[in-house]
C-alpha cells in the first residue's frame, strides 16, 4: 500500500498521509529551529540544576566550616 500525501489547502508546508489522514509539516528548517530551540532550552534547564546542586555543596561545606570554629 502506497502512502500518498496530499497537498493542504492554504498551507503550502502541510502534508496529509492519505493511509493515516495525519498532517505532516514538510518545513526542514523551521523544524530544525524548533529543535535547536528545545534543546537549548533543556540545557540551560539542566545548567540550572547543576548550579543549583553546586550551591547546596558549598553552602553544606560552609556550614561545616562554621560549626568547627
Amino acid at each position: 500500500m502506497k502512502k500518498e500525501k496530499i497537498k493542504v489547502q492554504d498551507h503550502e508546508n502541510y502534508v496529509r498521509d492519505s493511509s493515516t489522514n495525519a498532517i505532516i509539516n514538510t518545513d526542514i528548517k523551521s523544524y530544525k529551529q524548533y529543535m535547536t530551540k528545545i534543546n537549548a532550552q533543556r540545557q540551560t534547564k539542566e545548567d540550572i540544576r547543576d548550579l543549583q546542586n553546586e550551591m547546596s555543596e558549598i553552602k553544606e561545606l560552609l556550614i561545616k566550616i562554621l560549626e568547627k570554629k
